[in-house]
């Protein structure tokens, strides 16, 4: 079973009737390396293979027999962020290494968590199966799989503990009103009321502005990581005002990962272009609109600096990189 599916890897969950299914597509020589996991799964769709009318699918019990025909890579971190604080430019600098593979932000790994048809346990042992089969070893180089969540799976962290209990968790946060000044040039879908599942931010069906909603889904973000981190030992935490060169340092420190010399010259020649598009010159934030400081977005204020109080704390001297 294990060559017919070299190079196949679950893309999204399809139910049927109330059955569940896993669409699979055929990444040929593709890596896994993009920003987002869907322009990585673009690239590959004009394959002959992928473009037949017919999909190719599965029954999703069958991930799991699966999964041990295939040879896989080391999960070596999840990153997990409040959005806006450097999370892309993280997996993209660690992109940069033929050892990573970078499954950043798949769909079918939210389809996963939020699915309404799988119990605690099932979440926890199909997620595991989907991400073994997305880290599968297709490269020589290839030796570790680092996995950039979407920013409202705070609300599972504590399922994807207990699923890897020995995976560092590098979690990023920025200054609140940063994010929120972000949000307002270009809103994203966790921002907009709504237009997620309210209790993926522990809110209810509820009439709010975008700004009180925004500073609801931050101060979820925060809480939540507050809680995560006094009581975990795998997890560190990274404020997006100590820069990029702070997150290399932590993941090599949490994975024992150890860049060279050249790979540390060209994560500085990346960090010179948007993280989001290679092409494009990053010009540092600029902001103009100003939010308005109410009470909610003071206490989220007070939050965020008890949380930032624990970042940065390392004993290692930041200007290795």
């Amino acid at each position: 079973m294990s060559a017919p599916l070299k190079g196949w890897i679950p893309y999204k969950l399809v139910s049927v009737e109330e059955v569940l299914w896993v669409e699979w597509i055929y990444l040929g020589d593709v890596r896994l390396v993009h920003p987002f996991f869907e322009e990585s799964i673009a690239k590959c769709k004009s394959h002959a293979v992928n473009s037949q009318t017919f999909k190719v699918l599965s029954h999703v019990d069958l991930l799991q027999e699966w999964q041990e025909t295939i040879p896989s890579t080391e999960t070596a971190a999840f990153i997990f962020h409040i959005s806006r604080c450097g999370s892309t430019m993280l997996s993209q600098l660690l992109s940069l290494s033929e050892q990573h593979i970078i499954i950043a932000e798949a769909p079918i790994l939210d389809q996963v968590l939020q699915c309404k048809q799988l119990d605690h346990n099932s979440k926890k042992q199909i997620f595991a199966a989907v991400l073994h089969i997305l880290g599968q070893k297709r490269f020589e180089a290839e030796t570790q799989v680092v996995v950039k969540l979407d920013s409202w799976h705070f609300h599972y962290i504590g399922l994807l503990r207990e699923t890897y209990p020995e995976v560092p968790f590098l979690i990023l946060i920025r200054n609140p009103e940063e994010v929120l000044q972000s949000h307002l040039k270009h809103r994203g879908i966790h921002m907009v009321p709504n237009l997620l599942p309210p209790y993926l931010f522990g809110l209810d069906e509820e009439t709010l502005t975008f700004q009180e909603y925004a500073v609801a889904v931050l101060k979820y973000y925060i809480k939540s990581i507050h809680t995560f981190d006094t009581k975990d030992s795998r997890s560190y935490i990274c404020d997006y005002k100590h820069g990029a060169k702070a997150m290399i340092v932590a993941f090599e420190k949490l994975t024992g990962h150890r860049f060279s010399e050249s790979a540390y010259q060209h994560m500085s020649e990346r960090l010179q272009r948007h993280s989001k598009n290679n092409s494009e010159t990053f010009k540092g934030d600029q902001y103009t609109a100003i939010i308005h400081r109410d009470s909610a977005l003071e206490n989220l204020m007070e939050q965020y600096e008890k949380v930032a109080s624990k970042a940065g704390n390392l004993d290692i001297k930041l200007d290795a990189v």
